[in-house]
């Protein structure tokens, strides 16, 4: 994320990080931060991407509905649905959660583990 502020630039990094991983994906036409991805194997995911430069992310109650829907519909699509978010400080890093959980969080930081993002 050096330097790449907009959530345009993580979604392309996301993408390649996916394809570099296995997964065949297709964004999703008409949602904005929506993901879909299956692998070699036929499982399918739908990653819901968030960005922040600071230390978390507050999911507001229209977030969390969102976010219930994307899970939902993946359910429909027998797919896995995960939050995506990341993070620009302390560290650079992404944290990767299952939408129930997140969504029963409320609020996401960067403190809980992740991946190293420098690309």
């Amino acid at each position: 994320m050096e330097g790449n502020v907009s959530p345009g630039c993580f979604l392309r990094q996301w993408i390649e990080y996916l394809r570099e991983h296995g997964h065949a994906v297709s964004e999703q036409v008409g949602a904005e931060g929506i993901v879909r991805s299956r692998t070699d194997r036929g499982r399918g995911f739908r990653w819901v991407l968030r960005c922040s430069w600071e230390d978390s992310i507050l999911l507001t109650v229209p977030d969390r509905k969102a976010l219930i829907r994307e899970a939902r519909l993946a359910m429909r699509t027998k797919e896995d649905c995960y939050l995506v978010a990341a993070f620009g400080r302390p560290v650079e890093k992404v944290v990767v959660l299952p939408a129930s959980k997140a969504v029963r969080m409320k609020r996401i930081t960067a403190q809980r583990g992740g991946i190293p993002w420098e690309r």
